[in-house]
């Protein structure tokens, strides 16, 4: 999946900016050739150069709630390069 709502898939921000919508988070993601994942929430915009799936993140009453997206494309092509022939956990998943 590219997006999901209600979730926060960043542990450590990579780079933080203001982007009005998710879109925009989006395409800064795009611009960013190691993106791999981002969150939107509010005016900002969460970046990470890795990937993991993160947590369920419901907004707080009255305020903006998160929206998660990957890059899907890029995820697809590192683990097309990678000739891994079973899973190896470099940092756990919570």
């Amino acid at each position: 999946m590219d997006k999901r709502e209600d979730w926060n898939n960043i542990e450590e921000v990579t780079r933080r900016l203001d982007a009005a919508t998710f879109e925009d988070c989006r395409d800064a993601c795009e611009v960013d050739r190691f993106c791999y994942q981002f969150t939107h929430h509010g005016a900002t915009c969460d970046l990470a150069h890795y990937f993991r799936v993160g947590r369920t993140r419901p907004a707080e009453k009255g305020k903006d709630k998160f929206v998660a997206g990957w890059h899907m494309g890029r995820i697809n092509k590192f683990i097309a390069n990678k000739k891994c022939k079973t899973a190896h956990w470099v940092k756990s998943n919570p």
